[in-house]
């Protein structure tokens, strides 16, 4: 009704609307986040991620490879949920915006770390480009392997594919 009798009081509004639906979805997936996943209530970390590739492989016309290496070991569950949640953002975010001809994803288990490497053969991007508040971002992203004592690494540059690599320490057995 103001955008008739009063444009820039209408406009005012419309921002603080934007303003206030970005904070929302912030939060919702800041929530998302929390969550443990479901799948990991059944399953250990490398069955988790084994399943959510065969599953965004039926959906993709892209093929996705799955290897681990190493003995899994027991995982704080914060760090297992983070774990999947990074890698199913970095896989949708390869199938949405790679266009990529291969995917890959490999965990890494030795004595005293885990790795994560997500990668593509894409067309890559420049990191320092991207906008902020998309996604659950890369800076939430390293917020969360921080956390728990971990490096998060990602390498693109146009027209050469993306990677991103996550190693954290894995604790002691008590």
């Amino acid at each position: 009704d103001a955008l008739a009798d009063d444009p820039e009081a209408a406009r005012t509004h419309l921002l603080r609307a934007r303003n206030l639906a970005r904070e929302s979805l912030a939060e919702a997936r800041r929530s998302v986040w929390a969550l443990r996943p479901e799948i990991l209530e059944q399953r250990d970390l490398i069955s988790s991620i084994a399943s959510l590739v065969g599953e965004l492989t039926r959906e993709s016309p892209i093929p996705i490879e799955f290897t681990s290496h190493g003995t899994p070991r027991p995982l704080m569950y914060e760090m297992e949920s983070d774990l999947l949640r990074l890698c199913q953002e970095a896989l949708t975010n390869a199938l949405r915006h790679a266009r990529a001809a291969n995917l890959r994803v490999a965990v890494t288990f030795d004595p005293q770390h885990v790795q994560l490497c997500v990668e593509d053969d894409g067309q890559g991007f420049d990191p320092s480009l991207q906008p902020h508040g998309g996604g659950f971002g890369l800076q939430g992203m390293q917020e969360r392997v921080e956390r728990w004592g971990g490096h998060l690494t990602l390498a693109s540059q146009p027209g050469q594919g993306t990677r991103l690599m996550v190693r954290a320490p894995v604790p002691e057995p008590a």
